[in-house]
């Protein structure tokens, strides 16, 4: 599964701690390396019938408002900023939202990243972003 980066919506900015102007969601490290401990940690701050695994799902397969929420709020947590999920309520629908695909071994590199020597694009790359 390929990261998302996140933009909070302009409106948001000033409302959460922003810890950052974009935040990485890598669902990776949550399936390959935290231990059962460590997601039921997180997932004791989600309400009671919402899991990571069913927020996996909403994110790739129907890009749901609570998925949306989640992925937001574990991707900031990841980067150090620390809030209950109960008080981040973000306008998920005018945040940004960006796939960020995985480079496969024999790939030409991808414009902007370290080993590219062309134009940054990768913001332009593809982009889910909802209309503002």
């Amino acid at each position: 599964m390929d990261p998302f980066a996140f933009r909070l919506a302009e409106q948001d900015a000033t409302r959460f701690e922003r810890g950052g102007d974009e935040f990485l969601f890598d669902p990776d490290p949550l399936v390959r390396d935290l231990t059962a401990g460590q997601l039921e940690a997180i997932e004791a701050e989600l309400p009671d019938t919402y899991s990571l695994v069913l927020m996996l799902a909403e994110l790739y397969q129907s890009q749901s408002a609570r998925a949306m929420r989640t992925a937001m709020w574990v991707a900031r947590r990841a980067a150090g900023v620390e809030e209950p999920y109960a008080s981040f309520d973000p306008v998920v629908l005018r945040a940004r939202m960006d796939r960020r695909p995985r480079a496969v071994a024999g790939d030409p590199p991808v414009p902007g990243s370290s080993t590219s020597s062309g134009p940054d694009e990768s913001a332009t790359g593809s982009s889910t972003s909802l209309p503002a």
